[in-house]
C-alpha cells in the first residue's frame, strides 16, 4: 500500500531530514505505523520518539510533506499555515513549497508567512490581500518589491495592508 510507496521512495527519510534541518535535530526516519520518529543520540545510538512529543507544528507538517511528495498534487491549499509552527520550520516549509511538485496556496494573517515568502525571492511567489468590505470581495496583488518595502519600513501586519476599492 501507501506505506510501501513511502518507504520505496524514501519519503519517510526525506521528511525526517526536512524536520531535522528545520529544528536543528538529527532525525533519520519517520515510522508511520507507530507514529514515531527515529533520532540519533550524541553517542550514535538510535532511539524512538513519539511524533506528538515534537510539537503541533511538526505533527501537522509531517503528513502534508509526505502527501505532497507522494501524491504530487497539482494544487495544495493550506489555511493558517503558520499556526503552531516554529519560525524556522515555517521558513523551511515555505522554501520547500516553492520547489515542491505542487502549486501551493497559503492563507495567513501572519507577517512571518509574508516574510518567508519574500525570502524565497522567486517570481513564482505571489501575494494577494483578500478581504470583504460592505459585502464586496476585494482582491489586490502586491508586487514583491512593493511588499518588501511595506514590511521593512513599517513592520505592518498583513491584515492591515491597504486594499484598493477601485474596480
Amino acid at each position: 500500500g501507501r506505506r510501501d510507496e513511502i518507504e520505496a521512495e524514501r519519503i519517510h527519510a526525506d521528511v525526517a531530514r526536512f524536520v531535522s534541518d528545520s529544528i536543528d535535530e538529527e532525525f533519520t526516519e519517520v515510522l508511520f505505523n507507530s507514529e514515531e520518529i527515529r533520532k540519533e543520540s550524541e553517542d550514535g545510538y538510535p532511539f524512538m520518539l513519539d511524533i506528538e512529543d515534537l510539537g503541533r507544528g511538526v505533527v501537522k507538517t509531517i503528513p502534508v510533506y509526505t502527501a505532497v511528495e507522494l501524491l504530487e498534487p497539482t494544487l495544495t491549499i493550506w489555511d493558517d499555515v503558520e499556526s503552531s509552527l516554529h519560525p524556522t520550520l515555517l521558513e523551511s516549509l515555505v522554501e520547500w513549497l516553492v520547489d515542491a511538485p505542487t502549486q501551493a496556496v497559503l492563507s495567513s494573517h501572519s507577517i512571518d508567512v509574508v516574510t518567508a515568502g519574500l525570502q524565497a525571492d522567486v517570481d513564482s511567489v505571489s501575494f494577494l490581500s483578500v478581504r470583504t468590505e460592505d459585502g464586496t470581495l476585494h482582491v489586490e496583488e502586491y508586487d514583491q518589491d512593493e511588499l518588501r518595502k511595506i514590511v521593512e519600513n513599517a513592520g505592518h501586519d498583513p491584515r492591515y495592508l491597504p486594499v484598493s476599492t477601485d474596480g
